[in-house]
């Protein structure tokens, strides 16, 4: 193999050599790149993986809890219905009362007896407590965020005085309505400046929510679950609609069990949510120590590369362009080109 090797080819063979390492180094990085970019996408893949899978369970949660309120609503509502019967046999009397808006009358107290100290799941505070209304007003809420100078609160006031005002008054309106839908509103602000302010009570828009502020982002929502005495009328048993299909102005009484869905994660969730956290914080994990890995690895092995190309020119200069050791005799070359 030497013998058919000369000088001059032997000295040829380097700009290839050095050649084929750069382009070797050059797909090295390029196949890098391409990986480090799959193993972002895998990265952002599985956060919102996780993400949705997390939304699923509180959005479970939720629908779970809305149940039970709606179930302690409707069992205060009865109790209400069946007191108010009792305590006014000739049911013009309330009437009377209940048109002239007297926050001290009889019937008021039936209402503070009924919701006082109700608290959804034990979670004593504002935000898991029950109000009683009408389709015209709050009638009586004794939460302290709420504290209007003089009851009842026209719905027409009551939504001014909240942080989202205009998912309170679509909400306020389904309440009236008598919907169906899981109804909520924002009461008080966010500590976010960047909030994402939700406009209906829908639950896709609680979890665009969610997505943009995770858990932080529901602290301020509390849901609404209404019971109405009675279903079709009210409790003297004036229809809600006439035989045109309007609306009919009457008494109809509207008991509502409200809830903070982050408290209610918080309480009683807690441990589930933070199993969903150390799942995705896991595999979050793997991927990003993978990531760090490799990009070690590309480091060295470029910085090897690189080197070895440096030893390659300076063996290049020393041995070609000066006097040094070469495996074949330079003279001799020389001699047999001639």
């Amino acid at each position: 193999m030497f013998e058919k090797l000369t000088f001059h080819s032997f000295r040829n063979l380097f700009p290839i050599l050095l050649f084929t390492i750069v382009i070797g180094l050059g797909v090295n990085i390029l196949c890098f790149r391409m990986e480090y970019t799959q193993l972002v996408q895998n990265l952002e893949e599985s956060d919102q993986k996780y993400s949705e899978l997390k939304w699923e369970f509180i959005k479970a949660v939720a629908q779970e809890d809305y149940l039970a309120a709606g179930a302690d609503a409707k069992i205060m509502a009865t109790n209400i219905d069946h007191e108010l019967k009792l305590r006014y046999p000739d049911e013009m009397v309330l009437v009377k009362q209940m048109d002239s808006g007297d926050p001290k009358a009889d019937y008021i107290r039936v209402f503070k007896e009924n919701i006082r100290g109700h608290y959804f799941n034990g979670i004593k505070n504002d935000h898991n407590d029950a109000f009683v209304a009408d389709r015209d007003s709050v009638l009586l809420d004794m939460s302290l965020n709420f504290q209007p100078t003089r009851m009842p609160v026209k719905w027409s006031d009551h939504w001014q005085l909240h942080y989202n005002k205009e998912l309170a008054a679509n909400t306020i309106n389904l309440i009236i309505a008598k919907d169906n839908s899981m109804l909520f509103w924002e009461y008080l602000p966010s500590d976010n400046p960047d909030h994402y302010m939700v406009t209906k009570p829908d639950i896709d828009e609680l979890r665009e929510l969610y997505m943009r502020e995770g858990l932080e982002g529901l602290k301020n929502i509390e849901f609404f679950a209404p019971a109405y005495i009675t279903e079709n009328g009210d409790i003297f048993g004036v229809e809600d609609f006439d035989n045109s299909g309007n609306h009919v102005e009457n008494h109809k009484i509207i008991v509502v069990q409200g809830f903070n869905l982050y408290d209610q994660l918080m309480d009683r969730h807690s441990a589930d949510l933070a199993r969903y956290d150390a799942v995705a914080e896991s595999y979050h994990n793997t991927i990003a120590n993978t990531m760090t890995m490799r990009t070690i690895s590309i480091i060295l092995s470029t910085f090897i590369i690189l080197v070895v190309v440096v030893v390659l020119m300076v063996f290049n200069n020393k041995v070609f362009h000066e006097d040094g050791f070469c495996p074949f005799n330079r003279e001799e070359d020389i001699s047999d080109t001639k």
